[in-house]
């Protein structure tokens, strides 16, 4: 195939993406009460103790009071919401790098993510994520199976 052809393709793809992007763009960022509705659809037990925005509103991460030793969390996609319940066997741990919160997975599939918060709230979800993780059964029991 012609090089000329698939760098053509390549850039007619990009500039429909950003037009699409600019024509639709995603207006209402999560709050509390979409973040709530969208966890309670996923997990309809799940209790609800706190919940942390991040900063650009995209993501949040869920102190939940049930399941125990568990965490949700939800991250706006286009205009899809995707929420997950994190347990702490999931989790290796939670570091601050960059300013940003990274949480690593027990998990090749997904093995970190990253949630943007401000400079005052990351120690206290650092400390919330990494509690989760040690708490609970150990990750040898986790893999014994």
């Amino acid at each position: 195939m012609d090089p000329v052809q698939i760098l053509g393709s390549l850039a007619a793809i990009l500039l429909l993406a950003f037009i699409a992007m600019r024509m639709f763009p995603v207006k209402a960022p999560l709050d509390d009460g979409k973040v709530t509705r969208n966890l309670q659809r996923y997990e309809p037990d799940a209790k609800i103790s706190e919940i942390y925005l991040t900063e650009d509103g995209k993501a949040a991460l869920i102190q939940l009071q049930a399941p125990a030793n568990a965490l949700g969390l939800t991250v706006q996609l286009g205009d899809r919401v995707v929420c997950r319940v994190i347990t702490g066997q999931d989790i290796k741990r939670a570091d601050i790098s960059h300013g940003k919160l990274v949480i690593h997975f027990d998990d090749y599939t997904q093995p970190a993510i990253k949630l943007a918060y401000g400079i005052e709230v990351l120690p206290k979800v650092q400390d919330l994520v990494n509690t989760v993780a040690t708490s609970g059964p150990t990750k040898d029991m986790h893999h014994a199976a």
